[in-house]
């Protein structure tokens, strides 16, 4: 797609010039049509670059409709998107600055080291309240790392996060195989790479923001590698180094933070930007950075474990009960689990799904998200894809043929073959 300074878009935008290049197309200095006085950032989407799944594209839809009506002083808000052409545009606040990464990559090339320790955490603090602000509303940023951090006129108390809500966009079919992509797997959480059976949440984010911060604290990655299988590999099965270990000056207390937040297990990181937040601001409290307790007032609590294992096997009989009894009047049955968040329902699922294993018979579940709730056949989609990934697919196809005579459009967006 040719672009052009003067160029209009959409009827509402003009371009004025191009700042630059990204992963997901074009951004350009411009204005509204109707306020030329007042500058904004517009990105154009590559057309290229665009998933063709069905799943990706309305969740796209969904976080930039949510994006347009979130005002944060950690973003750069969304003041309008659309669709043009044959692709997509997002209109955002404008701010001069550098990105933290070109900021990063200056201070080298200067010979100016790495940030203070004081200096570092205010970056990472800074950035949590932005997530913390995508999170309230629901939204995963899925794409933190240095060139996604605006330092807004090269102030690392004045920081903006870029392009929220883009990561479900984008085609990720190449992840594993292009190499332009490495910058993307430095900072990709485990249950991101799509190797296990977990899906991303809030945590997810936490653990490319802990990549950061190493980065930051230390002056390298955790994770390196010439190839994408290696350092997903990394991310997988590695433990990282204390940063302490590359940088003396970094106190016990960061260290126990890092990790924490670099664990490969989901539920052994931070499970809020509140806990975080609250420990970094009781680091930049105290002004000889003392050790103390992290995570005492993370989301998920100390006590979680033992609240789990609370009425868990009464519910696991009534399941087993209600399974015989679906066995022997061979007739379908209902059952509801209710529960607050972390009393174990998924752990109840799992012994009662091994139960039906011994007796050889099948199960599939659908873990049901947030971000799930407004995407259409989201559990259907789920459960299908598990279903059919047990069968051959060549027979699958030729079933599928047989049956429908051709495959029908909306079974390709749920599974396409």
């Amino acid at each position: 797609m040719m672009l052009y300074t003067g160029q209009t878009i959409d009827s509402k935008f003009t371009l004025d010039a191009l700042l630059g290049q990204s992963e997901f197309g074009d951004l350009y200095l411009s204005h509204s049509t109707d306020q030329q006085d007042s500058p904004l950032a517009l990105k154009i989407i590559d057309v290229n670059l665009i998933s063709s799944r069905l799943d990706s594209i309305i969740r796209f839809r969904n976080e930039i409709e949510k994006l347009e009506t979130l005002s944060s002083p950690h973003l750069a808000n969304t003041i309008s998107t659309g669709k043009w052409q044959d692709t997509y545009y997002i209109a955002r606040e404008y701010y001069p600055g550098k990105t933290l990464f070109d900021t990063i990559q200056k201070r080298r090339k200067q010979q100016l080291g790495n940030f203070s320790i004081d200096e570092s955490v205010r970056i990472v603090l800074r950035i949590t309240r932005g997530l913390s602000d995508l999170h309230q509303q629901g939204i995963l940023y899925h794409n933190l790392k240095p060139q996604n951090v605006l330092l807004v006129n090269d102030q690392i108390d004045k920081i903006r996060l870029l392009d929220a809500g883009l990561a479900h966009i984008k085609n990720y079919s190449r992840l594993f195989t292009a190499c332009d992509d490495l910058s993307l797997l430095a900072y990709i959480s485990p249950e991101k790479t799509g190797l296990l059976r977990r899906n991303a949440g809030p945590s997810s984010d936490l653990y490319s923001l802990g990549i950061l911060f190493f980065e930051l604290l230390t002056g390298k990655l955790p994770f390196q590698g010439k190839t994408p299988e290696k350092i997903i590999h990394q991310h997988l099965a590695v433990l990282p180094p204390h940063p302490s270990e590359l940088n003396p000056h970094v106190p016990h207390v960061l260290d126990q933070i890092l990790l924490k937040l670099l664990s490969k297990e989901p539920d052994s990181r931070y499970q809020s930007t509140a806990g975080l937040i609250e420990d970094l601001e009781k680091f930049l409290a105290a002004p000889t950075h003392e050790s103390f307790l992290i995570g005492q007032n993370d989301l998920a609590s100390p006590y979680n474990f033992h609240i789990k294992s609370i009425g868990r096997e009464e519910d696991l009989r009534e399941l087993k009960n209600q399974y015989q009894l679906l066995l022997e009047e061979k007739k379908s049955r209902l059952a509801f689990i209710s529960a607050r968040s972390g009393m174990g329902k998924t752990k109840i699922l799992i012994e009662f799904a091994e139960i039906l294993l011994l007796r050889f018979d099948s199960s599939f579940t659908f873990p049901a998200t947030e971000a799930s709730r407004s995407l259409p056949y989201a559990a259907f989609a789920a459960l299908l894809k598990e279903k059919l990934s047990r069968l051959e697919l060549a027979v699958l196809k030729k079933q599928v043929s047989t049956f429908f005579r051709e495959t029908p459009p909306l079974l390709i967006h749920i599974f396409p073959f």
